[in-house]
């Protein structure tokens, strides 16, 4: 089985579509989004619609959730509370809904699952050292889910958990997660990435092992849109720089 796995679109279309072109003639048996389909960029219900046509699995993102109706933007700064207002006047009822009865965890294939934050909330970032290990520390007490995939940080990463319990930390084109070990994998924000990317990253997971991709696609033209849009100048640079 080849699945093709992305995280945070945030309504850019154009790298959508480009992770889509990227991979469309290959053999994908599954797609999985791992949440926040929309807010921050200019294409909130298209991007609802091609994820849809395209029969893509969806986690729900905390973006999608407020998008949705289903909770209020606490926690949001700024900027990520006005283009959340601005996108719910511009989703249709039949996107909110949607958006409003996705999962918050997948489980795929054997020993294999997909969240948005983490496997303890949704809304956590796994960046420190102590997310990290309680979140592998969770793995180790559940049965079958030995490989996590996960988004919201918006930062590619690969983290293993290794014999003495020590945490090591990848950024290898390919990751070999046959060997009985727990990994903690995430593909990067394809669609406003924060650590130096310019282009949409995604991975593709088969035969064991996960390959992290960018898909190039025209950031300028995405640009174009998101300068028209509340704090536009700063969310055009955010792609122009991968921050």
């Amino acid at each position: 089985m080849r699945t093709l796995i992305f995280s945070d679109i945030h309504a850019n279309l154009e790298a959508l579509r480009a992770i889509l072109a990227d991979t469309a003639s290959l053999p994908i048996d599954r797609a999985i989004c791992l949440g926040d389909v929309v807010g921050y960029y200019a294409d909130p219900e298209a991007c609802v619609k091609l994820i849809r046509e395209r029969n893509v699995l969806c986690i729900q993102g905390n973006h999608d959730a407020v998008a949705s109706g289903l909770e209020d933007p606490t926690g949001f700064n700024p900027i990520a509370s006005e283009m959340i207002r601005w996108t719910q006047e511009r989703l249709s009822p039949e996107s909110r809904n949607w958006l409003a009865s996705l999962p918050t965890k997948i489980e795929f294939q054997s020993e294999c699952c997909g969240v948005h934050g983490s496997l303890r909330d949704r809304d956590e970032y796994m960046m420190s050292k102590v997310a990290i290990r309680s979140n592998f520390m969770m793995m180790r007490e559940m049965t079958g889910e030995r490989i996590v995939f996960f988004g919201h940080t918006h930062r590619r990463a690969a983290f293993t958990l290794v014999e003495g319990d020590e945490v090591l930390f990848s950024q290898n084109d390919d990751i070999d997660v046959s060997v009985k070990q727990f990994f903690l994998i995430n593909p990067g924000g394809s669609g406003q990435p924060r650590d130096g990317i310019v282009g949409a990253p995604y991975v593709l997971f088969a035969d064991g092992i996960v390959k992290f991709r960018i898909a190039p696609y025209d950031v300028e033209k995405t640009m174009q849109k998101a300068v028209k849009l509340p704090y536009g100048e700063i969310l055009a640079a955010r792609l122009q720089r991968g921050i």
